[in-house]
């Protein structure tokens, strides 16, 4: 399991990129295993990918991508 914690900035965490300003515990973005990310403010782009992640998103117009075969998601 990883651990993803954003900022206020308006920041990208997926599967494919993790903007500069998140940190992370575990792995370097998002995978198949279950992640936690936290969002915080700005106009973020969150996607756990695999796995049963949980998503918790902050203030700010945020944008939560889901596809079949993600995994059972909690946002």
């Amino acid at each position: 399991m990883s651990v993803f914690t954003g900022t206020d900035a308006a920041e990208t965490i997926t599967p494919g990129f993790v903007s500069a300003t998140v940190t992370s515990s575990g792995q370097p973005r998002p995978s198949n295993e279950a992640d936690v990310i936290s969002s915080a403010g700005g106009n973020d782009i969150v996607a756990g990918g695999q796995g049963d992640d949980t998503a918790l998103l902050g203030t700010g117009d945020d944008t939560f991508l889901w596809v079949p075969g993600d995994g059972s998601d909690t946002v």
